[in-house]
């Protein structure tokens, strides 16, 4: 596999620190400054679909092992028991629409 652009692992290190803060609500995934022209827009509306389409797989429920496995969090953060796999689903649906241009970042999904 080719290595990533260094805009994309500098976003692939910046969500993983997000993901990790175990904070409360909403978190800003910083697109404005990291899709800064229609190459990065395309390559990370890619990425997005190929991730919706592995979610797909997973059926009605995600294991908790594979989520939990997903970051370092301590164990009173971590999930225990599997996930319906809709919840994760409507967020990426939520995703694909802002980054094809047809959701505002303000719109609820």
């Amino acid at each position: 596999m080719p290595q990533s652009p260094g805009w994309l692992a500098a976003a692939r290190n910046y969500w993983h620190e997000q993901a990790v803060l175990a904070v409360n609500g909403c978190i800003d995934p910083n697109l404005d400054a990291l899709l800064t022209d229609d190459d990065r827009l395309a390559l990370l509306r890619r990425l997005a679909q190929r991730i919706y389409s592995k979610l797909l797989q997973f059926g009605e429920r995600m294991p908790r092992d594979f989520l939990n496995g997903l970051c370092d969090l301590p164990t009173e953060s971590q999930y225990s028991q599997d996930v319906e796999t809709e919840a994760f689903l409507k967020c990426g649906r939520a995703l694909l629409k802002l980054l094809d241009g047809k959701m505002t970042a303000h719109e609820v999904a």
